[in-house]
Formats: structure tokens, sequence, C-alpha cells
């Protein structure tokens, strides 16, 4: 049962991507069309790749964190976190340099029939999206680290607030106030609210 525990985590952050697809496409289609759900399309793309990366960092670092929290040897354990965390900042400042610096070029890559009504919503959504993984990678680290250090209530609470609830929430909320940019604005919201419940129950 305690496996199962620390392993709900994994199970929500693969289950999100289908939760958030599908709130966000609902939104899209009433504030902005077809063309507002193939701008989130091309936000999505880049977004999975992002996404990837970030967990690539995170299940890089957690057997090195478990294997080290097992032996007692919590100094160990610190430099891995630390380590870890510092690599995601460094990678979420890359990021958001290169999707602010070619944000055209990279919708061009799926924008062939040169739309611009695609291109004026997916510019947008592209930058205020991507604001997200200022805080995101540190989330996906941090969820990572608590399943390795045997804290199962954090890194659930995280996986789940991230991937289902507080994006819902903020998507749904953030629609009705600021309309399309709204919508935009709520991954960066939703990893927010994340960080701070992490941080409120990180001793649970």
């Amino acid at each position: 049962m305690q496996s199962c525990q620390l392993g709900i985590s994994g199970f929500v952050g693969e289950l999100s991507s289908g939760v958030t697809t599908t709130v966000f496409n609902f939104l899209l289609l009433g504030l902005a069309g077809n063309v507002g759900v193939a701008a989130y399309g091309v936000v999505a793309n880049f977004a999975l790749v992002a996404t990837a990366i970030f967990n690539g960092v995170a299940q890089g670092a957690q057997p090195l964190i478990s294997q080290s929290y097992g032996k007692g040897e919590h100094d160990l354990v610190r430099k891995f976190l630390n380590w870890s965390l510092a690599a995601a900042l460094l990678i979420e400042l890359v990021i958001v340099v290169l999707i602010y610096g070619f944000t055209d070029t990279f919708i061009s890559i799926f924008n062939s029939e040169h739309n611009l009504q695609l291109l004026a919503y997916a510019h947008t959504g592209l930058r205020l999206y991507f604001l997200g993984f200022l805080v995101a990678g540190i989330n996906i680290v941090l969820v990572a680290y608590f399943s390795a250090i045997d804290r199962a209530r954090p890194a659930v609470l995280g996986s789940v607030m991230r991937g289902i609830i507080a994006i819902a929430f903020c998507a749904i909320l953030f629609s009705q106030i600021l309309g399309l940019n709204g919508i935009w604005l709520s991954f960066l919201g939703s990893e927010i609210i994340t960080f701070f419940v992490i941080l409120i129950f990180r001793k649970s």
C-alpha cells in the first residue's frame, strides 16, 4: 500500500495531460473557436517537450536521492536536491528565453498555411503559457524528491494540484476574468498554487 501511495504522483502526472487538454479545448472552443484550439495544439506540443526535460531531471535525481536517504546520508540528500533544483531553474530560464526569442519561428513549424489568426493566438499563448515553466520545473523536482524520501502526502498533493485541481480551477476562473489570455496564464497560476501547497505540506 505504501509503495502504491508513493507511485500515485507519477500516475497523476501521466493523467494530467489528458485532463488539461480536455479543459483547455472546451474553454478555447467557446472563446476562440477552432483556431484557438489549434493554437493550443501548438502550445501543448512544445509544453510536452519542456515537461519531458524536467521529468528527465527529476527521474535522474530520484534514485540517487532515494538511495542516499535509505543509507541515512542526509547531507548527500540535500546536495542532490539542491543540484536538481539548480538544474531545473537553469533549464527553466533557458526555455523561457528560447520561447521569447524564437516565438514565431517555433510556431511556423506547425503553421505551414501561414494562418495569421493562428499565429496571433499561438504567439501570445506560447509566451504567456511558458511563464508557468519558471515554476513548473521546480514543482516537478520537488514531487520526485518527496516521493524519494517516503513523503507521500506532499508528492501526491503536488501532482494532483498541478495536474488536475489547480490547473482546471485556474483555467476556468482566469478565463472568466481575462478571457483567452486567462487560459494561457492559468498554467502559471496553477504552478504557483502548487508550489505553496507543497511547501505547506512538506513535513507531512
